[in-house]
């Protein structure tokens, strides 16, 4: 295969997860805000299934307000947790079996996140909030940790 191809199809699932964060960024405020809303009311309705809640309208309302930011943050760690994965499959690629790995692939993390927050703040209704860097970082570093250990038992 072509090196140039094998280049691109080791990139492109970098590439696909920073275009998916990007994605959800560009929403503006009130789309991002009704996206969360009925996600979170999505859950509480499983919940309210599953465990036999019998939740009234109002109350799942009100627990689904109470979820939302925990729910919103959880889901800037999926996307960068999943950022670092496939920083990892590409970097794995590119450099020696040694430490520098791991410290690439925070890094990638890291400018992302926090170009990200710095192009929200052109998203009318939207923000860049250095707290949402660290959080986006956590999940790069929780993967990145779920990484080392997983490679640690090989």
């Amino acid at each position: 295969m072509k090196k140039w191809l094998l280049f691109v199809l080791e990139l492109l699932p970098m590439l696909l997860c920073i275009g998916m964060i990007f994605m959800f960024s560009s929403e503006v405020s009130t789309e991002s805000s009704a996206r969360s809303g009925q996600t979170c009311i999505y859950f509480v309705d499983i919940a309210n299934e599953l465990f036999h809640l019998d939740l009234k309208e109002e109350e799942r309302y009100e627990i689904a307000a109470l979820i939302e930011y925990p729910v919103r943050k959880l889901a800037h760690m999926t996307e960068y947790a999943l950022l670092a994965l496939s920083s990892w499959f590409f970097v794995v690629f590119r450099t020696a079996k040694n430490p520098i790995r791991y410290g690439t692939v925070v890094l990638i993390g890291l400018i992302v996140a926090t170009l990200d927050e710095f192009y929200q703040t052109t998203v009318p209704g939207r923000s860049g909030q250095i707290a949402d860097v660290l959080v986006d970082e956590t999940g790069v570093l929780l993967m990145a940790l779920v990484i080392f250990v997983i490679i640690r038992k090989i």
